[in-house]
């Protein structure tokens, strides 16, 4: 899984990937900054993405190192908003609010 922030361009997105993504002209990350892009891989393909509105932000969690299926575990923090917050930070650095 990976979380790629506000206007992240193809390249950034196709080197965090490691492979060229024909999906991404149907994304608006590049010029928004109103969406996180989510995508998740398998086998060195996407197989699902989509763009999460800001409401619920998780530019703090985007990595271009990208998450395994075990890393991929989050808590729900509720505050005036709802913020994820990795389980285990072993491979990333955070943002202390």
């Amino acid at each position: 899984m990976f979380v790629f922030d506000c206007y992240s361009s193809q390249a950034d997105v196709e080197n965090a990937l490691g492979f060229k993504w024909s999906g991404f002209r149907h994304t608006t990350i590049d010029s928004s900054d109103s969406v996180c892009l989510v995508v998740f891989v398998k086998g060195g393909k996407v197989v699902y993405w989509y763009e999460q509105p800001r409401t619920i932000d998780l530019s703090h969690i985007a990595s271009k190192l990208g998450y395994s299926r075990s890393d991929a575990k989050f808590d729900v923090e509720r505050t005036d908003w709802v913020r994820l917050k990795p389980v285990s930070a072993s491979q990333h650095q955070w943002e202390v609010e």
